[in-house]
């Protein structure tokens, strides 16, 4: 009679531990994305504004409502000379920046916001007056970014590099 009570208490509370622990499992999927931007960008040199072009790349990995950042962003200077009518690039400056964010991330139908905050090191080139030589000088930042996106909820899988890598797309 004891060995009985004994195997039913052991398992009523074998099932209730284990009934209680799949009903407080969450399975949230991480999300992974990145990001890609070129556009204008100004660089003041000397205390004269000079047009640039700005570059930059970030990989943003996000699991619950922490966003974790890698991004690289560079601003480059160029003045041209005219080669046998052919116009060749010449680097006058340079502002290089690595940085790691962290912040938080909220999801909305179809957009999201999030404010990160983080450290960086920003390296700034500049060509000096002998056009031979660099000056170059390196910084340490604290950057921090506010975003709102906007994207389409609905999403369809699809797989490149011949069927191995699935990725998906807005449609």
């Amino acid at each position: 009679m004891i060995k009985k009570i004994a195997l039913f208490t052991l398992v009523t509370f074998t099932f209730l531990k284990g009934f209680s622990q799949n009903d407080s499992i969450k399975k949230t999927n991480p999300i992974i994305y990145g990001e890609f931007s070129v556009g204008p960008a100004s660089i003041i040199e000397n205390k004269n504004r000079q047009s640039a072009l700005g570059l930059g790349a970030s990989l943003n990995y996000q699991s619950q409502g922490s966003l974790y950042t890698f991004r690289y962003n560079e601003i480059l200077n160029y003045s041209y000379n005219l080669i046998l009518f052919i116009p060749v690039p010449i680097d006058n400056s340079r502002l290089s920046e690595f940085g790691l964010l962290y912040g938080r991330r909220w999801l909305f139908s179809g957009s999201s916001i999030s404010i990160s905050g983080g450290v960086s090191i920003n390296t700034y080139n500049s060509r000096l007056e002998n056009n031979q030589t660099f000056e170059k000088s390196n910084h340490f930042g604290v950057p921090l970014e506010a975003n709102i996106r906007f994207f389409k909820k609905r999403k369809k899988r699809y797989h490149i590099l011949y069927g191995l890598a699935p990725v998906s797309y807005t449609h």
